[in-house]
């Protein structure tokens, strides 16, 4: 018998995406499959429209359960969902995106081939919400590491990283290992560093090049990266490294103040890259005198750092001269 893959979906007001989602679950050629929807607080037909489902759910082979609180954000639904769990295997797709059918069963081949491994991750789609079949993405392709099995660093340092949550499989049994009380720190920066993280510290991570996820980028979406304005762009890679922080302490590992060294330099460099494209040039100085402080400046910090909102620098430094 196949092992048990839990699928924890959460969910806030989700109803016009369930059918594609549903259908999504439907297609897979994998049993059997728990299905954890986490209701966070919606206030539309949510959850008339998953109870649509149940009983095709159950004809497939899979158990369907439906759990409803309050609103409390992603993070903290996640780690409600993670209580459930009784599969071998773990994914979180958000109920907005979908997957091909052998999504699950290639990412169940590749750990039920690979003991030593905890996690493994995929290639992946973008596409817009107005257009399925239009691809705006060129998914983990873009990234030269992506093959690369110990990534606990890429992630810390911003590189070679993508967290797209449907792109992972976890096991559970090394989960369990790493994180046993499934902490999930409360942050609206979300809850895939926190799950992803400690699984990366203590296990390889295998990788799959096919486009196993598809990522629907909705329009006028908070989060899409374009659509953010300025100061939200900041405060939301502030989260970020708060985020990441409290998960490195919460890992009680060796050098843990290495590593969030390495993130505040990482994150910096992101707040600087923000506000020189937003020509904020006292912001985007006051970031390269932080990473100078830290001793990570380079010739493109000094610019960016030095140049922002100066249109002729900025065109120079965009074409690479």
């Amino acid at each position: 018998m196949n092992p048990l893959v839990s699928v924890v979906t959460p969910c806030l007001n989700g109803e016009k995406y369930i059918d594609r989602y549903a259908n999504s679950l439907l297609s897979q050629d994998y049993t059997p499959l728990q299905i954890i929807f986490m209701d966070d607080g919606s206030t539309d037909k949510t959850h008339e429209k998953i109870e649509k489902y149940r009983e095709k759910f159950e004809e497939k082979g899979y158990s369907l359960e439906y759990y409803y609180h309050t609103n409390r954000g992603s993070a903290a639904t996640i780690g409600a969902g993670l209580l459930h769990v009784r599969g071998d295997y773990l994914i979180w797709p958000d109920v907005d995106d979908y997957m091909p059918s052998d999504s699950i069963k290639k990412k169940v081949e590749f750990l039920e081939l690979h003991s030593d491994y905890g996690v493994v991750r995929t290639d992946f789609k973008t596409v817009m919400d107005c257009d399925l079949n239009k691809s705006i993405g060129s998914g983990a392709k873009i990234y030269p590491g992506r093959f690369e099995e110990k990534v606990f660093e890429d992630y810390v340092n911003r590189s070679n990283a993508w967290y797209q949550p449907g792109c992972f499989m976890i096991r559970m049994e090394k989960m369990r290992e790493v994180n046993p009380n499934f902490y999930i720190f409360n942050s609206s920066a979300g809850q895939n560093i926190q799950m992803l993280l400690p699984i990366f510290y203590y296990s390889k991570c295998g990788y799959i090049d096919e486009e196993l996820f598809y990522y629907v980028a909705r329009t006028g979406s908070l989060s899409h990266e374009a659509n953010k304005d300025y100061s939200s762009r900041i405060r939301n890679q502030q989260l970020e490294e708060e985020c990441m922080n409290e998960t490195i302490k919460n890992m009680k590992i060796p050098d843990d103040n290495r590593y969030m060294k390495m993130n505040h330099i990482s994150s910096v460099r992101i707040l600087l890259d923000i506000a020189y494209k937003g020509g904020n040039q006292a912001d985007a100085k006051r970031y390269y005198m932080e990473l100078k402080k830290n001793g990570a400046t380079n010739l493109k910090s000094f610019i960016k750092g030095h140049f922002a909102g100066i249109s002729i620098v900025t065109k120079l430094l965009r074409n690479g001269r």
